[in-house]
C-alpha cells in the first residue's frame, strides 16, 4: 500500500490536469476509438473539469465526422453530451442519423422525408375520403324504410351499427342531413336507422320513462325537430330526444298543442 500515492488521488483534483480534453480540443477518429472502449464514466472523467458554468456558457469540442450518406469527412463543434451520444451510436452501428450526416446531406434527408409525407398525407386523405363515402352509403342503407336488421341482432349491435362514438367515424353530416328531412316522417321511424336511435335512447334511460320513471310500452319523442336528421349523434340524441310512457306521452302532446294554439 502507498499512503501517498492514495493521499494524492483523494485530494488532487485529477479533472484539472492539461492534458485532458479542454474546450476547443479535436477530438478524431484515433481518439474516438479509445473512447469507444472506456465506459461513459471513464468518458467523461477525459475531459477537462470547467467549474463556475453559468446557463450561457457554452463548452464544445471539434469533433471529427464521416458522413454515412457521402463518405465527407469534416469537424463540427458539439459538446460532451452529443459526443457521448455519438460514441453510443458508432458502438451500436447505428451513424445514419442526424447527428452524423453532413449538412448537404441532411438537407436532402429532411426535403425526401417531407416529400414522404406528403405522399402518405395523400394517400391517408384519399383513404378517408373512400371510408367517408362508403360510410355514408351505409347510413343511407339504414334510410330505407322496407329494411330492417336482420332477427337476432341485439339492441346493442343497433346501437354501434348507428350511433358513431368517436371522431373519423361518422357519415357525411350535410348529405344525410337531407336525405332524412327529404323523407316522409312515417317513412323514417319505421327505418333501421331510428331503430337504432331509438334503442339508444331507451338505453340510456334505463328504458324508463323520463317524465314518471315508469316502466312497460315506451315512446322515444322528438323535444324539438330542430336537428332532425342528425339523431345518429349522441349530444342529439341525448339533448333532443326523450323517453316517454303512453301516458306521459299524451300530456306531452298535449302541452305542446296548447302552447302552439296560445
Amino acid at each position: 500500500m502507498n499512503k501517498e500515492f492514495i493521499k494524492n488521488v483523494v485530494f488532487s483534483d485529477i479533472r484539472k490536469n492539461d492534458n485532458l480534453i479542454k474546450r476547443g480540443d479535436l477530438i478524431d477518429f484515433e481518439l474516438t476509438k479509445i473512447l469507444m472502449n472506456a465506459k461513459t464514466t471513464e468518458i467523461t472523467n477525459a475531459f477537462y473539469r470547467y467549474d463556475n458554468l453559468t446557463p450561457t456558457d457554452k463548452v464544445l469540442y471539434e469533433y471529427q465526422i464521416k458522413c454515412p450518406i457521402c463518405g465527407k469527412i469534416y469537424t463540427r463543434m458539439i459538446s460532451k453530451t452529443r459526443i457521448l451520444n455519438m460514441i453510443k451510436c458508432i458502438n451500436n452501428k447505428d451513424t445514419n442519423n442526424e447527428y452524423f450526416r453532413c449538412e448537404e446531406c441532411e438537407t436532402e434527408y429532411q426535403k425526401q422525408i417531407k416529400i414522404k409525407q406528403s405522399i402518405s398525407h395523400e394517400k391517408w386523405e384519399k383513404e378517408r375520403k373512400e371510408e367517408l363515402a362508403n360510410l355514408t352509403l351505409r347510413y343511407k342503407e339504414y334510410l330505407n324504410p322496407k329494411a330492417c336488421f336482420r332477427d337476432g341482432v341485439s339492441a346493442k349491435d343497433k346501437i354501434n351499427y348507428i350511433m358513431y362514438q368517436k371522431y373519423g367515424t361518422n357519415p357525411d353530416q350535410d348529405e344525410i342531413y337531407k336525405e332524412i328531412n327529404n323523407m316522409d316522417y312515417n317513412d323514417f321511424l319505421h327505418t333501421p336507422y331510428w331503430d337504432g336511435v331509438r334503442n339508444y335512447k331507451l338505453k340510456s334511460a334505463n328504458y324508463r320513462c323520463q317524465l314518471c320513471g315508469n316502466s312497460g310500452k315506451l315512446n322515444v319523442h322528438h323535444k324539438t325537430y330542430e336537428n332532425h336528421g342528425r339523431e345518429h349523434m349522441r349530444s342529439v340524441a341525448d339533448n333532443d330526444l326523450i323517453v316517454l310512457c303512453e301516458n306521459c306521452h299524451r300530456k306531452f302532446h298535449y302541452k305542446l298543442d296548447r302552447a302552439a294554439g296560445e
